[in-house]
C-alpha cells in the first residue's frame, strides 16, 4: 500500500494571515504618521521651504536698504526716495502700489513669493532693523483713525483713549498705562501721555552758594526731557520722547528758553534761566481732557515769584502748585547767601508716536487698552 506523505510546509494558516495582515497596517499607519503627521516628513520640508522663502524675502529686502543707503550718501538721493526705489528694483515680488511711507521715515509693503505666501514689511530710515511678518489677510485699522480724543465724550475713554505702551528696563519688559495727549489731527501729531507718574525724580541739592555749585535748575527742562529718553529702550512705535510741560513741537530734547532773568538787585541775576510758560499747552489739554492725576508731577518749565523786596525763589513748575523752589536769591543788601534746594516730584513721559501705527487689539477702555504695532 502507497504512503500519502503531505508537505506540511506548502501553506499558511488563518491566524498566521491575520497576524501578516495586522503588522502591515500598523507599518503602513507608522509611515503615514510619519509622512503626514504635524510633525511628519511632508510637514517639516514645508516648514523648511517656508522658511526658506522668508529667509530670501528678507536677505532680499536687506540688501535693497542697503543699496539705498548707498544711493542716499553716494548719489545725494531724498533718504526715502532712495530706500522705495531699491526695495521696488531689488525685491522680487513686492507690491508696488502698496509701498508708502506714510510721509513719515517709516516704508511699509507686501510681498508675494513664488508659492503665493505672502509677507507684510515693515522698514525704518535709516534702517535700523526690518520687521517681516506673515500676512494673515487682517486689515487693521490706523492709529490714526482710531486714537481720537474728544473733550465733550461722556466717559474717560471717549476723552481720551487708554494705549498700553511697552519698553524695556535693562532688557525686562515693562508697559505703561498711557492715555492720548494729541491725535493726529492736532498740529503736534499723535502724543501718549503716562496715565500716572511712572517715578519719581530729585532735582536740586541742599546747600548754599559757598559749598555747592548746582546747576540743575538751568539744566532742568533737558534733565527732565533726557529722562523721558530712557524710556524709548526696546520700542518700535515712538518717534521720540519728551517731558510732560516742554514743546509739544520738539522732536528732540530741549533745554527750553536760553534767556537769562536779569532782576537789578538780587544776587545771582543774570545767571538763572528766565520763566517760561511753555507748560501751559500740555496742562490745558490734559486738563481739558480729564487726564489730571492725583498726585503732582514736574512740568519741564520753569518759574520764579518775589517775595516783598528782598528774596525771590527760582523754580521748575509742577502740576499742582505754582512750583517748587530749587533756588533762593536775596537781595545783595541782605546778608544770606544764594540758596539751594533738593526737590522731588513725580514724573511723566509723553510719547510722539510714528505715522502709519496699526491698532491690533483692545477697544480703548482701562481694561482693554489699545495694543499698537507697524
Amino acid at each position: 500500500m502507497k504512503k500519502i506523505v503531505r508537505n506540511k510546509d506548502s501553506g499558511i494558516t488563518l491566524i498566521a494571515l491575520v497576524i501578516t495582515v495586522i503588522v502591515l497596517l500598523i507599518l503602513a499607519g507608522i509611515s503615514i504618521s510619519m509622512l503626514s503627521g504635524d510633525n511628519g516628513i511632508l510637514q517639516r520640508a514645508t516648514d523648511a521651504k517656508t522658511e526658506t522663502e522668508r529667509g530670501e524675502v528678507y536677505e532680499q529686502i536687506s540688501l535693497a536698504t542697503a543699496s539705498g543707503e548707498m544711493d542716499y550718501y553716494s548719489n545725494g538721493t531724498n533718504r526715502l526716495t532712495a530706500y522705495k526705489n531699491a526695495l521696488l528694483n531689488g525685491v522680487e515680488g513686492i507690491d508696488r502700489d502698496n509701498l508708502t511711507d506714510n510721509g513719515s521715515n517709516l516704508i511699509t509693503g507686501t510681498v508675494t513669493t513664488k508659492s503665493g505666501k505672502q509677507y507684510d514689511f515693515s522698514v525704518p530710515v535709516p534702517v535700523t532693523d526690518i520687521t517681516l511678518a506673515e500676512h494673515d489677510g487682517t486689515v487693521y485699522p490706523l492709529a490714526s483713525t482710531v486714537l481720537k480724543v474728544n473733550s465733550t465724550g461722556t466717559t474717560p475713554a471717549e476723552k481720551s483713549p487708554y494705549v498700553n505702551y511697552h519698553y524695556k528696563d535693562n532688557e525686562e519688559d515693562k508697559t505703561i498705562l498711557c492715555r492720548v495727549l494729541y491725535d493726529a489731527e492736532s498740529e503736534y501729531g499723535i502724543q501718549i501721555i503716562s496715565n500716572d507718574s511712572t517715578e519719581n525724580i530729585q532735582l536740586g541739592i541742599n546747600g548754599d552758594a559757598y559749598f555747592i555749585q548746582n546747576d540743575d535748575y538751568n539744566n532742568a527742562v533737558s534733565i527732565l526731557n533726557t529722562k523721558a529718553g530712557h524710556y524709548l529702550n526696546g520700542t518700535a512705535i515712538v518717534e521720540s520722547a519728551r517731558s510732560v510741560g516742554s514743546d509739544p513741537n520738539s522732536t528732540e530734547i530741549s533745554e527750553g528758553t536760553t534767556s537769562m532773568f536779569t532782576i537789578s538787585g538780587y544776587k545771582g541775576s543774570g545767571q538763572y534761566k528766565d520763566k517760561d510758560d511753555e507748560y501751559l499747552t500740555d496742562m490745558n489739554q490734559i486738563s481739558l481732557l480729564g487726564i489730571t492725576t492725583s498726585t503732582g508731577h514736574w512740568l519741564a518749565s520753569r518759574t520764579y515769584y518775589l517775595q516783598g523786596s528782598y528774596r525771590m525763589g527760582v523754580r521748575i513748575s509742577t502740576s499742582l502748585n505754582n512750583g517748587k523752589e530749587l533756588v533762593r536769591l536775596y537781595n545783595t543788601t541782605s546778608d544770606e547767601y544764594i540758596r539751594y534746594y533738593a526737590q522731588s516730584s513725580g514724573f511723566r513721559p509723553v510719547f510722539h508716536l510714528k505715522s502709519g501705527l496699526k491698532v491690533i487689539s483692545g477697544n480703548g477702555t482701562e481694561k482693554s487698552p489699545y495694543e499698537l504695532s507697524l
